[in-house]
């Protein structure tokens, strides 16, 4: 399931995450509270890409590759909430239950 405002309600996007067997699940209209991870994250990324920028002195033409590599680092970064594992791990995980290519230590031995 993917929770998300109503910009991913385009017909292409629809498609796609049909074809993968996702789910949309759109929030209400001009509410930002209902999609309150999203909006965080964003918030978060964004102070990251400043603080990025204006510790290491790049120039402002650099903001594509510094927006990477902040994003890179958020997803990358342990989480409490997630039992310290990453958004990355979490989502590399879950996909590999999902087309069943996971290998269960037990099995081995």
């Amino acid at each position: 399931m993917v929770e998300c405002d109503n910009e991913l309600l385009q017909p292409v996007f629809e498609d796609y995450f049909h074809q993968l067997f996702i789910r949309i699940e759109p929030s209400a209209p001009y509410t930002q509270a209902q999609n309150g991870g999203a909006e965080r994250s964003g918030g978060v990324i964004k102070d990251k890409i400043r603080s990025m920028r204006a510790g290491a002195k790049l120039l402002a033409e650099l903001w594509l590759e510094i927006s990477k590599a902040a994003v890179y680092l958020y997803n990358r970064t342990p989480r409490y909430d997630y039992n310290w594992k990453t958004p990355y791990d979490r989502f590399h995980t879950f996909i590999a239950h999902r087309d069943g290519s996971v290998i269960n230590d037990t099995k081995l031995n």
